[in-house]
């Protein structure tokens, strides 16, 4: 199901007695410590659905796709253990500058990296950090930029800007991310997508997923990368 709340364009995907998922636009905040305009995600589902609302989990602002939003405080603590014992499944989309001489082989598979958070920033160290991993599923071309890439991940941790700060260090950063630099072109080119979301419902303890249709991603991709998406999302 998918309905607009109120005076927004927000998108609610999925919604039960427990839970809702929403489709978060690229520049919105999930939160906001100071929400004087009331433009974060939470501000707008609060006021819109009338009823106070609590997120287990988080994206960027310059990061768009599936929020999934808790109607309670029981709720969130039941989505928080399923993302403590690694039960989500989430699949993102990433546009990256492609160097010369790479080659999709080198990348795809499981990645670890030990993360430590630095300010607003995190940084790939060595070692003392926490463990976080993610897999590459597919790459592809991205049309008319030779040098850039369509990457679909699966994240298997959910770490402070994680795929950012992962990406940067093995040489394939996010294009025009400010706070990661060494992409192509300007910030509006920037591409990170939530795309899909898998979760047991606290309603019915039933699994959910939830997949963006193609044609409604913030930017357009390949069909056999998004084919890949909708094969890995269900299996």
């Amino acid at each position: 199901m998918s309905r607009a709340t109120g005076r927004s364009t927000l998108q609610i995907l999925f919604e039960s007695k427990d839970e809702y998922a929403v489709y978060k636009p690229k520049g919105m905040a999930c939160e906001k410590r100071i929400d004087i305009e009331k433009d974060s995600l939470v501000a707008i589902l609060t006021e819109t659905l009338n009823q106070q609302i609590y997120l287990p989990h988080r994206l960027d602002a310059v990061t768009c796709g599936i929020v999934l939003a808790a109607r309670s405080k029981e709720a969130v603590a039941f989505h928080n253990k399923q993302i403590a014992d690694r039960l989500w499944k989430k699949h993102y989309i990433a546009r990256v500058t492609w160097p010369d001489g790479f080659h999709s082989e080198q990348l795809i598979g499981r990645h670890k990296a030990f993360l430590k958070r630095k300010g607003n920033r995190s940084v790939v160290v060595a070692s003392g950090g926490a463990p976080s991993f993610l897999e590459i599923l597919a790459i592809e071309p991205v049309q008319g930029a030779p040098h850039e890439r369509h990457v679909l991940v699966r994240l298997l941790t959910g770490r402070y800007h994680q795929i950012r700060a992962m990406f940067q260090a093995m040489g394939i950063p996010l294009c025009g991310d400010p706070m990661y630099p060494g992409g192509n072109q300007t910030d509006e080119s920037f591409y990170l997508e939530h795309a899909s979301l898998g979760f047991v419902s606290m309603q019915d303890g039933k699994w959910q997923r939830i997949i963006t249709p193609r044609a409604r991603l913030d930017e357009p991709v390949g069909e056999r990368l998004y084919k890949k998406l909708c094969h890995e999302s269900t299996i």
